[in-house]
């Protein structure tokens, strides 16, 4: 299984993200960012969430919020955006009406309702880049091509990456060293592959069988030039 793990039947093994870790790193990032904005963990937070019926986001909500809860001085709104762009523009546009545009951060927890976020701060006048006075904090999930061009060009502070682009090869991987030689999948240890920017992942016992789970890690401008970022690649495949 890749991706959205077996739910009922035991399998030979699984490929995962690690999503509650991927929402966490999120908060932390909107945590620093607000406290170098305003002197202190402070300040008005859009969480513009994705669809409760999927564990994905599910589970990336509940890490975001397991750290923005320990900080009351920041005002957190929720609002749904059901990860979809056009309802997730027209929720981020309620919220903004609604506070006459001070707000001091916004997080979506995956880049293409990320979209509609950034759209709608474009057409409320918010759209700033990082280090502007008027910058609003803006921290999404995935590492898509086209946020990925949007932080390259300075209006995202960070993109916390799912790398799409390892998936496959990892699958591959497993069948040829474990599966097709005869050989069970390992409950434990660290799986190392250089080709990808996070490097290891790690071998864990899942509740359908062995599971291999990927890291997520922080794309910002001190990285993005860096080799191995999966939206990256797929823009200057895109000659961009």
């Amino acid at each position: 299984m890749v991706d959205n793990p077996a739910s009922t039947a035991v399998v030979d093994g699984s490929v995962k993200f690690d999503n509650y870790e991927c929402g966490r790193m999120a908060a932390e990032r909107i945590v620093e960012a607000l406290t170098e904005k305003n002197g202190s963990p402070k300040g008005r937070l859009v969480n513009i969430y994705g669809a409760m019926s999927s564990e994905c986001w599910r589970l990336r909500k509940d890490g975001f919020e397991s750290v923005i809860t320990q900080y009351p001085d920041i005002e957190y709104i929720e609002v749904p955006g059901e990860g979809e762009r056009a309802k997730s523009q027209e929720a981020l546009t309620n919220v903004i009406a609604k506070y006459n545009g001070e707000i001091d951060a916004v997080h979506c927890p995956s880049d293409d309702p990320g979209l509609g976020c950034a759209e709608a701060m474009q057409i409320a006048g918010l759209w700033y880049p990082v280090g502007d006075e008027k910058h609003v904090i803006f921290v999404t999930g995935d590492g898509e091509p086209d946020a990925v061009k949007f932080l390259k060009e300075g209006y995202y502070d960070a993109i916390i990456v799912e790398d799409a682009y390892a998936y496959g090869p990892i699958a591959v991987d497993l069948l040829n060293q474990y599966i097709f030689q005869g050989e069970t999948v390992p409950t434990s240890g660290t799986y190392t592959n250089e080709d990808y920017y996070w490097k290891t992942a790690e071998f864990m016992d899942g509740e359908t069988g062995p599971v291999l789970q990927v890291p997520p890690y922080a794309l910002d401008a001190s990285n993005v030039d860096e080799e191995g970022h999966w939206g990256v690649a797929a823009l200057e495949a895109e000659g961009q």
